[in-house]
């Protein structure tokens, strides 16, 4: 079985994309780089030509959430690469008859029923899009501690990580939904016949340049 609850580090805004960085990490030039870092000569003519200067505030020193993304930083993961990919994952699960659910993260903000407009919606309705596509299940960790009553300081030790509490009740859940549906006596595998999904929704947050309907050059995870 593969329980997929990836969401909050996709949707962060930040002053670098995943894919962007990750092509840089991959090309010939960063890859020779590495070669020649082996070398102690080099790396102390490279510190020497170059020294590191960070300074105090730089927002480029560290991996941030950023509190203003209207005004700085773009998606780590533009929306429709990260429903494309999450419904690649989900095809690829089906062709090997894995059970595949998908979970809906929580934070404090969103058990508390948050009521303005959060810059991560667009991800939760993608993830409910795609489950929806593909006949999988889908359970919203906040909907299940609201059954079970436990509060934000209970659910949380932080912002935005889980309880042992709170971890216990979406083990539980999840083995509700499994004996509801008789598994593995019967099979809850989802649909993988359908074309790849591509809902592409609108995400208002977004710069313009990520607003492009991403689809299909995705990676191979065979």
């Amino acid at each position: 079985m593969l329980i997929i609850g990836s969401l909050w580090s996709d949707n962060n805004f930040d002053h670098f994309v995943d894919e962007e960085w990750l092509a840089t990490l991959d090309s010939p030039a960063t890859r020779f780089q590495k070669i020649l870092m082996n070398s102690a000569v080099f790396r102390w003519l490279s510190l020497t030509v170059k020294p590191v200067q960070v300074t105090k505030g730089d927002p480029h020193s560290k991996v941030s959430w950023l509190r203003t993304p209207y005004e700085t930083g773009r998606r780590r993961v533009p929306v429709q690469l990260y429903g494309a990919t999450l419904d690649k994952m989900i095809v690829e699960a089906i062709r090997r008859e894995i059970v595949v659910v998908v979970l809906q993260p929580g934070n404090r903000y969103r058990l508390s029923g948050m009521a303005e407009e959060a810059t991560w919606d667009v991800y939760f309705e993608t993830q409910r899009d795609v489950a929806k596509y593909r006949s999988i299940p889908i359970i919203d960790a906040v909907d299940v501690w609201r059954l079970f009553g436990l509060s934000p300081e209970e659910a949380f030790v932080d912002e935005m990580h889980p309880s042992g509490v709170a971890n216990q009740w979406l083990a539980a859940a999840i083995v509700d939904l499994l004996v509801q549906r008789d598994w593995p006596s019967t099979s809850v595998t989802g649909n993988g016949d359908l074309p790849p999904w591509n809902g592409a929704p609108q995400d208002r947050w977004s710069t313009s340049e990520q607003r492009t309907n991403i689809g299909q050059d995705l990676p191979d995870y065979r």
